[in-house]
């Protein structure tokens, strides 16, 4: 079997030798040649349009996650700082409790209200004392029940709050 040699020249593709003289198969062996000669070299190199679509859109995806995943995370250190501001106004709260049984030998019972705002948030706090109740114990007189509770809005339908409480123990009065 001849084989059909290519000449790219100015004026074209050439071939030799002519297809002349030769058998069928040879002649379609020749054109064969002819036509794979005449065909645009692949580039095995590059990307299809079809791998690149496939990348652009996990891409896109893998950046959607990570900007989603980024805002809740801004929400959850917004939850977080106000959990702990709550957790501080509530402790303070309760120590002027506390300032309040050293200074007068027991918090007065009764409730007070009020509000503060920190980082335009508004806080609710409350200060309740009574006295205490348990049957187990033998004298209640000598002790009393204070609790703090501190709420606060979670965008415009969640409300939390924070509650600490304690007992304190009746002072003797001296005489």
């Amino acid at each position: 079997m001849k084989r059909v040699n290519h000449l790219l020249s100015p004026k074209g593709l050439q071939t030799t030798p002519s297809l002349r003289g030769c058998g069928a198969p040879e002649a379609i062996s020749k054109l064969v040649d002819c036509f794979v000669a005449l065909r645009a070299p692949r580039n095995d190199g590059g990307f299809t349009l079809i791998e690149v679509l496939i990348a652009i859109v996990i891409i896109a995806t893998g950046l959607v996650l990570i900007v989603e995943g980024m805002g809740r995370s801004q929400e959850a250190i917004g939850i977080s700082q106000n959990l702990i501001t709550a957790s501080r106004l509530a402790e303070e709260k309760m120590t002027d409790i506390g300032l309040d049984v050293q200074q007068r030998h027991s918090p007065y019972p009764g409730m007070e209200k009020g509000t503060e705002r920190d980082g335009g948030r508004v806080f609710g706090w409350t200060k309740q004392t009574a006295a205490y109740a348990d049957p187990s114990i033998e004298d209640q007189s000598k002790m009393n029940q204070s609790e703090v509770t501190v709420k606060w809005k979670e965008g415009a339908h969640r409300e939390n709050e924070v509650k600490v409480d304690t007992l304190f123990l009746k002072r003797e009065e001296k005489e």
